[in-house]
């Protein structure tokens, strides 16, 4: 059971760092370089937060597409920190 639980946590961490470079990817093909690795998840959030702020109107469907992968984000660290 021990060993079940290391490989889900291990596959949640690998989700957790996919899913920030994807956020990082996106926001790279509209102009917003990010630092990147997870030490700078706080970084990643204010920097997208300010994106979209900077970019409301035309973002679009991307705008919703962020929030999402950050929600994911979230919910992936959650059950990691758990």
């Amino acid at each position: 059971q021990i060993q079940a639980l290391h490989r889900v946590r291990e596959a949640w961490v690998k989700h957790r760092t996919a899913t920030a470079n994807q956020i990082r990817g996106l926001l790279a093909e509209f102009g917003r370089i990010l630092s990147p690795g997870l030490r700078h998840l706080r970084h990643l959030r204010r920097e997208v937060a300010l994106w979209q702020e900077q970019s409301r109107g035309t973002l679009g469907i991307l705008n919703g597409l962020v929030d999402e992968l950050l929600q994911y984000l979230s919910e992936l660290e959650d059950r990691i920190s758990k």
